[in-house]
């Protein structure tokens, strides 16, 4: 599987100039740059001008956000001329009635670019140099790569973390940005309305963190790993396999378990991925995958906290299987079956041992027959009697006939990739950033619980045939 698409609403994009030229309007303009704003949900590419009027604001920030959640907002640097050197001076934000929003719930990043030669999504936008990594304004100074391209945009990407705690109000101040000794005044309103983001995720996902995470971060620790699983929660997803190798022995399982049971104190964790070991024949190994799920039962008896509710199995040994040909259905049925049983055996060992005195003994048991298997395929009338948790394509809920399909099912998944493309939902960096906020919000409106994302870790670019370094933004 690749990259997950998102559906896009018509924002009147159309080709520009591709070239670092200043477009010469707006506001803040005196000095070596034009200073401007933009949404977060629109991307402002490095190289491209004269297509943003419409989506440009003045040089100011403007942000309404509940209590809990994260909101953000653009500033565009555009040099006028040569390469011009930036610094960055903010403080907290006030309140009439004298509350405080802390300094250290603003972030600031600098935003990195990619170049893309070919736009697969749509059309009507440009190729060029798009955004992609946020790398924060402390570590850009500190590579002293504070500084906007030779006539190019450079953006700055503005983040609030409005805590659950925060008052209700508008707070206040502002940012002065200094290029090449000239000031400018960017003015901050932020409204936090009496509105509250739960830290409990009832949404869960799988954005699979175990590729490639070296090629970025040139580090292939644990520790690097669990920072990428945990950093995910704050935006309400979860990663994969929580442990980056795994020999799957006795040692390691209940390693993973303890793991597991501290990730899920987390409220914004929803989603842990049983992992396994990879069968001889086809799929996974079930005498594996019945030590993991015991491993579990045992903690949760213990502990009194049903694990099994926030556990979901994927194996990718099994993957998209209506692609592979007449091999795919032979192997979704020899996975299904062992997982079927595993379950079972496993489920009706537990209920008839009366040495378990837990409490939540019955709970757990119900969890652990309802622990869905997810498995990335649209509805197949052959594929159906061996499938309980189709995870299909976006596109596949595209008309009433075909969401019709899932609606048996106890857990409703979805995914993307490569396709389905625009107008449906995609994380794809040649799209604009309100395509990524559209499919949670298609998840509510069709009942889906769960999101397959493939990967958060792939530093690398994937030709066809194997994976090629990509620009490293550390170096």
């Amino acid at each position: 599987m690749k990259k997950i698409n998102s559906f896009l609403l018509s924002i009147g994009f159309i080709a520009g100039l591709v070239s670092c030229a200043s477009n010469g309007s707006g506001n803040n303009n005196l000095g070596p740059v034009d200073i401007w704003g933009a949404p977060a949900t629109e991307k402002i590419l490095q190289d491209v001008h004269g297509i943003y009027d419409n989506i440009r604001t003045d040089a100011s920030i403007n942000i309404v956000a509940a209590k809990g959640e994260y909101e953000s907002q653009h500033i565009i640097l555009t040099s006028k001329g040569a390469r011009a050197f930036y610094e960055i001076e903010y403080s907290e934000l006030k309140s009439q009635n004298g509350d405080i929003f802390k300094k250290e719930n603003i972030d600031i990043f600098h935003e990195k670019y990619l170049e893309l030669t070919n736009n697969f999504d749509r059309t009507e936008m440009p190729t060029g140099r798009y955004p992609d990594a946020l790398i924060p304004y402390d570590g850009i100074v500190k590579a002293k790569e504070n500084y906007v391209e030779a006539g190019c945009n450079q953006g700055l990407y503005f983040r609030f973390n409005v805590p659950l705690g925060q008052k209700e109000g508008t707070y206040t101040g502002s940012a002065k940005i200094t290029v090449d000794g000239n000031s400018y005044s960017i003015p901050i309103t932020l409204v936090v309305e009496n509105l509250v983001v739960s830290e409990v995720n009832h949404a869960k996902s799988q954005f699979l963190t175990r590729w490639f995470q070296s090629r970025g971060e040139l580090d292939t620790t644990q520790e690097m790993h669990d920072k990428y699983s945990r950093f995910l929660y704050e935006y309400r997803l979860c990663g994969s396999d929580l442990i980056l190798d795994n020999s799957h022995s006795k040692k390691e399982i209940d390693e993973y378990v303890d793991l597991a049971y501290d990730h899920m104190q987390n409220p914004k964790c929803s989603t842990v991925s049983i992992p396994c070991r990879k069968a001889a024949d086809v799929g996974f190994d079930g005498s594996s995958l019945r030590s993991y799920l015991t491993a579990f039962a045992k903690k949760s008896f213990e502990t009194g906290y049903n694990m099994m509710k926030k556990l979901t199995f994927y194996n990718n040994y099994v993957d998209e299987p209506q692609f592979w040909g007449p091999g795919g259905l032979p192997a979704t049925q020899t996975m299904s079956t062992r997982y079927r049983g595993v379950i079972k055996s496993l489920a009706d060992t537990l209920a008839a041992d009366t040495s378990i005195t837990a409490a939540n003994k019955d709970e757990v048991i119900a969890s652990l027959r309802d622990v869905p298997n997810v498995i990335t395929s649209w509805y197949d009338l052959d594929y159906a009697p061996w499938v309980d948790t189709w995870c299909p394509e976006f596109n596949h809920y595209d008309a009433e006939y075909s969401r019709a399909n899932y609606d048996s099912q106890k857990e409703k998944w979805w995914y993307g990739c490569i396709d389905p493309k625009a107008p449906y939902p995609t994380y794809h960096i040649e799209d604009t950033l309100l395509s990524a906020r559209l499919e949670p919000w298609m998840k509510a409106e069709y009942d889906v619980v769960g999101s397959l994302y493939w990967a958060t870790t792939v530093y690398a670019e994937y030709d066809g045939s194997k994976y090629n370094d990509i620009e490293d933004y550390y170096r």
